[in-house]
């Protein structure tokens, strides 16, 4: 695996409850089954919506991109802050809405 990162394995909690406008992970942000078979992330606090699947993989990756790319180069102080380093980092990652 020439030039690949090493996989991490990334725990999935709370990616598919994560918006990626607000940072929220509110436990009633959800999705939205409105009959079709398109399933809708939608944000209560900040009313972001876009399509379920899209928002918790693209969550995912990210995710695993942080870890990869960004935590291991944080200082040990700021990784004691590492939800809201995820947060930002997400949030600079918003590519609908």
């Amino acid at each position: 695996m020439h030039g690949l990162p090493k996989p991490y394995a990334i725990h999935p909690a709370y990616m598919d409850q994560l918006c990626p406008k607000c940072g929220s992970t509110d436990t009633r942000n959800k999705t939205v089954d409105d009959g079709t078979k398109i399933s809708t992330f939608k944000c209560v606090p900040c009313g972001y919506t876009t399509h379920a699947d899209i928002n918790t993989s693209r969550n995912i990756a990210l995710k695993g991109y942080f870890y990869n790319q960004v935590y291991k180069d944080t200082s040990a102080d700021d990784k004691k802050k590492t939800k809201q380093l995820f947060t930002n980092f997400i949030k600079s990652f918003i590519i609908d809405g």
